[in-house]
């Protein structure tokens, strides 16, 4: 005797794609993916519905068509995996099967670990001081390539010599070199009379503070203001060199 039965009992519901989404608080850059399709299995059935079983505040659906749909991130995963997600196929005979939950990650931009610097005389500002980073994930690993930064300031500007008329220059977005983040910082401009005159580095660094303000890193974009904030700290110009200090990373 042969038992014959419907697609709802024969049919095992599956889902593929990838498994790691990009996330940088909204922004697209280029190089990473930041949204990924799933597929359920098996296709041409009567209905696909997604559902997430964990994680759903770190993600969303968007774009479905048949049996995939399109998933983007919105929060750093805590821990690898903890998107889970689980898709319902009705078949043809009405009959309905839940798949297992499939496990994505969302990573990241998180923080900055200081590399290295670099202070040098400036023919034009006196100094320059280049403040080297390296730019990881939530699962501290650096970020595989290059990728756009900005930065952007925080607070007013706070003198810390009496009478200087230094400046304070615009905020900038560039590109890093791989996953390293380089913020250049110079004196002050030697043909406008500045007060104090910038200095080359001496080494030891001088102990001269001139004035200092709040400034904030994003990655993700060379927009200021976009992208997922890495590190906040305070931006000190001395007369010879230049320093990130009460530096919070990751930043809250």
């Amino acid at each position: 005797m042969v038992s014959k039965r419907g697609n709802g009992t024969d049919n095992v519901v599956t889902i593929t794609g990838s498994q790691t989404v990009w996330w940088f608080n909204g922004v697209l850059p280029t190089g990473y993916t930041t949204s990924i399709q799933l597929t359920a299995k098996p296709a041409g059935q009567s209905q696909y519905t997604w559902a997430f079983s964990a994680g759903s505040n770190k993600a969303s659906f968007n774009g479905q068509t048949g049996n995939t749909i399109n998933l983007t991130g919105s929060a750093l995963s805590a821990a690898q995996g903890d998107v889970k997600v689980k898709v319902t196929v009705r078949f043809s005979d009405n009959s309905t099967k839940t798949s297992s939950d499939y496990p994505i990650t969302v990573r990241g931009p998180k923080l900055l670990t200081f590399n290295t610097r670099l202070d040098a005389e400036d023919p034009g500002f006196g100094y320059s001081s280049h403040l080297y980073y390296k730019i990881r994930d939530n699962f501290n690993e650096l970020l595989p390539s290059q990728i756009g930064f900005n930065e952007k300031w925080t607070t007013g500007v706070v003198n810390d010599y009496a009478g200087t008329n230094w400046t304070r220059g615009a905020e900038i977005g560039a590109t890093t070199s791989s996953s390293e983040l380089d913020d250049l910082i110079q004196g002050q401009g030697l043909g406008g009379s500045p007060v104090p005159v910038p200095v080359a580095p001496q080494y030891p660094f001088g102990t001269t503070k001139v004035q200092h303000w709040g400034q904030e890193h994003r990655v993700g974009s060379m927009v200021i203001g976009a992208g997922a904030r890495v590190q906040t700290d305070v931006l000190q110009k001395y007369r010879d060199h230049a320093n990130h200090e009460s530096v919070q990373s990751p930043a809250p």
